[in-house]
């Protein structure tokens, strides 16, 4: 994993935040590297020195997403087996809840037959 300075871990981020909220207004298909950059306030070819294209920043949003979950579901407490599963499973529906949206973009766009 690439290591980043603060302030481009800080850069990066804001270019996965802005990507997230424009899959969500216009759909992962109408989402161009060109627009993100230009919400995200960034040269394109800043974006593309993060990502090295479209599909290489949803991977890093898919990556996020499960990191952040997993760090919270690393620290339920212990129980049954029967326990820890629902908890387990509660837990990784509620973290991802705000991203219910950005779901239904891409999900919706990669589950059809036209998608690489």
């Amino acid at each position: 994993m690439t290591e980043y300075t603060p302030k481009a871990q800080q850069t990066r981020q804001l270019i996965l935040n802005t990507a997230l909220d424009l899959f969500i207004r216009k759909g992962y298909e109408a989402a161009t590297m060109r627009e993100i950059a230009a919400e995200a306030k960034v040269s394109l070819g800043l974006a593309y020195r993060y990502f090295d294209s479209k599909e290489a920043l949803v991977l890093s949003l898919y990556q996020q997403m499960a990191a952040e979950t997993d760090n919270v579901v690393e620290k339920l407490p212990a129980g049954t087996v029967a326990q820890r599963f629902w908890l387990t499973m509660t837990t990784r529906l509620e973290q991802n809840l705000p991203y219910r949206d950005a779901f239904g973009a891409l999900f919706g766009t990669m589950m059809t037959p036209k998608s690489n």
